[in-house]
């Protein structure tokens, strides 16, 4: 069978290889600003200025320190920017290029802007759970997808096929749901058992998780999903900034105390105008910027993580805030939790209706066990 979407995927790429108007997109290298602590974290140039269209990739995971970064502008600081072109269809020019390759510390085998994208990124990549490997750099779509099994480039229609071909299966459902339905406490174990991994702030008051204080607080579920790829999601219920008060639910973590995690914050600010949205990784502690939406976090709203093989995003109340970021920093870890850090005594904030599951399908792309 996969030998026959093959064929069918060569022909559709061919049908599909015409030559499109170059569109004008910056793509490049930017430095790392930043410290990496909770008050600065490492953030790329194009995110940190908040520049138009911007999306980036965190490239330290491949030797390279630096983000690679793609915007409708360019940053207004482009001190340490390594240009690599104007346009995905650009071919890069030979100046562009023996930079790149200074950087890499390795010959490069293409010359086309998208094409040395895929040839850098591609090999540390894992498919979703459509089957399809994605490069994401701050759109609605991804800047490259392949079918992981496939030994070309196939725009992912291998992988479109082979799922429409699959009948609809029931995945895993429900691992848990966190209500917090119990009397008062310094614990967070209710419906769930929790572990507070860091702090001690976070506890049930009212029937909600809550925590206030110049504190930071993070606090997981001790119980497995069965995988890596999985949602985690939570309602605000309250939320108070004299200072800076960030609320989140977090995933792929695992059941150590090490502080490594994805997370999805609601930031609250004591300027209303700094209020954010932030799509973060934090590894062995040391806490990274992915993306931001400059929307108003509210109460009640329904914040979710979402992970699937090296694409993290973020939604609120359904609908997706946060375009997904290709990051392959963490994997393996199945556990999920909450996050609260507050920078001033009188910062709080409360969170409820935690739920946790492997991220589901309705076509059979991978199938896996259910609960």
């Amino acid at each position: 069978m996969k030998q026959i979407l093959s064929i069918a995927a060569l022909v559709l790429t061919c049908w599909a290889s015409a030559p499109q108007a170059q569109v004008t997109r910056y793509f490049y290298l930017s430095p790392i600003d930043g410290d990496g602590s909770d008050a600065t974290p490492f953030i790329s140039r194009c995110v940190g200025e908040k520049v138009r269209g911007a999306g980036n990739i965190d490239l330290r995971p491949w030797g390279i320190n630096r983000f690679l970064c793609a915007s409708d502008d360019l940053p207004a600081n482009t001190t340490g920017l390594v240009r690599l072109g104007d346009a995905l269809a650009e071919r890069m020019t030979d100046q562009r290029k023996a930079a790149l390759e200074a950087l890499l510390g390795k010959p490069l085998t293409e010359t086309g802007v998208r094409e040395i994208i895929r040839e850098v990124l591609l090999p540390k990549l894992r498919a979703g759970r459509d089957g399809k490997i994605k490069i994401w750099l701050g759109e609605k779509e991804p800047l490259v997808q392949q079918t992981a099994w496939m030994p070309f480039n196939d725009h992912g229609y291998a992988a479109d096929l082979w799922n429409a071909l699959q009948p609809t299966v029931a995945w895993a459902t429900t691992l848990a749901t966190e209500t917090f339905t119990c009397a008062d406490n310094a614990s967070l174990t209710c419906v769930q058992t929790w572990t507070e991994f860091n702090g001690t702030a976070w506890a049930i008051a009212s029937n909600v998780a809550a925590f206030s204080g110049a504190t930071t607080n993070e606090a997981r579920i001790d119980s497995d999903l069965a995988t890596d790829d999985h949602e985690v999601q939570a309602t605000i219920t309250a939320a108070n900034a004299v200072s800076e008060t960030r609320c989140g639910v977090i995933g792929r973590k695992d059941s150590t105390t090490t502080r490594t995690y994805y997370s999805f914050q609601a930031i609250f600010d004591g300027t209303p105008a700094n209020s954010t949205w932030r799509l973060m990784k934090r590894v062995s502690g040391t806490a990274t910027t992915l993306a931001t939406d400059a929307t108003d976090p509210v109460v009640n709203d329904v914040e979710k993580l979402r992970s699937d093989g090296s694409s993290h995003s973020g939604y609120v109340n359904g609908t997706q805030l946060i375009a997904p970021v290709t990051d392959t920093a963490i994997t393996g870890n199945t556990r999920v939790g909450i996050v609260g850090i507050g920078a001033n005594a009188s910062d709080s904030c409360s969170l409820d209706n935690v739920i946790a599951y492997d991220y589901p399908l309705s076509s059979g792309a991978v199938r896996r066990r259910t609960f």
